[in-house]
């Protein structure tokens, strides 16, 4: 799971809006390796502005070894103790050096009363399941809870099983009741970042980027209080929640 420059700022701009949980247990689908796109030696200054200050001597030891060994996961470990503050982290990867080695294929049964906060940098679009991926997001996520996603959109070429369309995340919140806190359209060449409020906003943006550079949707969804059971969503246009508008340029795009 791959932390980025973009995935930095997302969580500069959640923790700027106070949105990120107290002391968090934190549920990651993919265990957080550095990217490699920013100086990682700027972790440093995120220490010092954001960790609790009890911590902060342990952290700089820690991503100061992470940095000597090249330990992707280890400068990664560093940022997210530092801006989440959390209580707990656990991953499930195939792969990671400190994960649980579950398949995000088939359900999962982790201990405790749920998540606080459940990030996906890069990992859903490897599970062939997409049902049962974004069901056990939904499961091991509490109430009130906030699900982040990194989420491949054009380009990418053989990167996974799938990419994703701006309908699947608005039609996944509609059915389920997410607040979407934050939508954003990424592009990694430029690093131009675009902030999105309703999927149509997609048409002005593949005009103004084209669709074959490598692209990214990040999303924060926050459940409901009174969140149900993971509903499967249909797609908006045939389950009729699209405006006439809308309805008329989904035709027209076709």
């Amino acid at each position: 799971m791959a932390l980025t420059i973009v995935d930095c700022n997302l969580w500069y701009h959640l923790r700027a809006g106070g949105l990120v949980p107290e002391k968090p247990r934190v549920l990651e689908f993919g265990q957080a390796n550095w990217y490699g796109d920013v100086d990682p030696e700027l972790i440093a200054s995120d220490i010092d502005k954001y960790a609790d200050p009890l911590e902060a001597l342990d952290l700089h030891a820690l991503l100061r070894e992470a940095i000597d060994a090249k330990d992707l996961f280890g400068i990664a470990r560093a940022f997210y103790r530092a801006l989440l503050r959390p209580s707990e982290v656990l991953a499930v990867d195939l792969h990671g050096p400190d994960a649980l080695a579950l398949d995000l294929n088939t359900p999962l049964a982790l201990s405790g009363d749920g998540f606080d906060v459940l990030v996906n940098s890069g990992t859903l679009e490897h599970v062939f399941d997409q049902r049962q991926a974004w069901e056990s997001a939904h499961d091991h996520v509490r109430p009130g809870g906030l699900m982040v996603h990194a989420l491949p959109l054009w380009g990418w070429l053989g990167h996974g099983f799938v990419n994703y369309h701006p309908t699947f995340v608005a039609d996944v919140a509609a059915v389920n009741d997410y607040e979407v806190l934050l939508w954003w359209f990424a592009e990694f060449g430029t690093r131009h970042v675009v902030n999105v409020e309703k999927p149509e906003d997609f048409g002005e943006i593949a005009e103004r980027f084209g669709t074959r550079l490598s692209s990214m949707m990040h999303v924060v969804y926050r459940k409901p209080p009174d969140a149900r059971a993971f509903v499967v969503p249909m797609q908006g246009y045939y389950a009729g929640r699209l405006s006439a508008e809308q309805r008329k340029k989904w035709r027209d795009e076709r």
